[in-house]
């Protein structure tokens, strides 16, 4: 499953997404949008940089969830695209969908998307980046009051940052890139390995409890 939404504001524009592969672990995406564009633009480059996701994990079934009936309906081709701009991103989507074996697009509520919209603005609010700067944001349960003294904790990694697994780590969780020559299972089990990491301040670390 792949939820996507765009947002637009005074600070800038954001994309996100959020994968829900089949093994359940949700995915969430970001995306500073560093150029001028509308709210259309920003649903656009959600689904664009989504099924580039998905492509990268080597999905074949994908079912499409999101909340602009207008992009939704461009791309199953209910409605005309007469946006120059637009008609260009929908020829990529087009494109892209020719990767999958099976798809299903939906057009849902608002109310039904707001993890995606979460990731969206919280993309948008967020300053512009400068060239080599990123933005990490690590969420973690708590499902007791601290005041009772079970506290989540991580760990950091002090392996070499040289060393092979610690930059494919680093790399997928910063830019969503796996390491080339996976099979399916095998994207699958690094993903499950990657997500037991978090990035604090560029050091990575490594989540477990107290």
């Amino acid at each position: 499953k792949l939820f996507f939404d765009g947002s637009k504001c005074q600070q800038g524009g954001g994309a996100g997404f959020v994968m829900i592969p089949p093994w359940g672990t949700p995915i969430p995406v970001a995306h500073k949008l560093n150029f001028e564009c509308t709210n259309n633009m920003a649903e656009y480059e959600a689904l664009v940089l989504g099924f580039q996701n998905a492509i990268n994990l080597g999905a074949r079934h994908i079912d499409i969830f999101g909340d602009s009936e207008l992009i939704i309906n461009q791309v199953t081709g209910v409605y005309q695209c007469k946006n120059d701009i637009l008609q260009k991103y929908r020829d990529i989507v087009l494109a892209q969908l020719q990767s999958f074996d099976k798809i299903t697009i939906q057009a849902i509520p608002r109310t039904a998307n707001r993890f995606a919209d979460t990731m969206a603005s919280l993309a948008s609010l967020i300053p512009p980046f400068t060239e080599d700067s990123r933005l990490y944001v690590a969420v973690q349960r708590l499902d007791q009051p601290s005041h009772l003294g079970q506290l989540t904790s991580i760990n950091a990694v002090t392996t070499h940052t040289q060393d092979e697994w610690y930059q494919q780590i680093v790399d997928y969780l910063s830019h969503s890139v796996l390491p080339p020559d996976l099979t399916s299972n095998g994207r699958r089990s690094f993903v499950q390995r990657a997500n037991r990491y978090t990035i604090l301040g560029g050091i990575l670390y490594k989540r477990g409890f107290d």
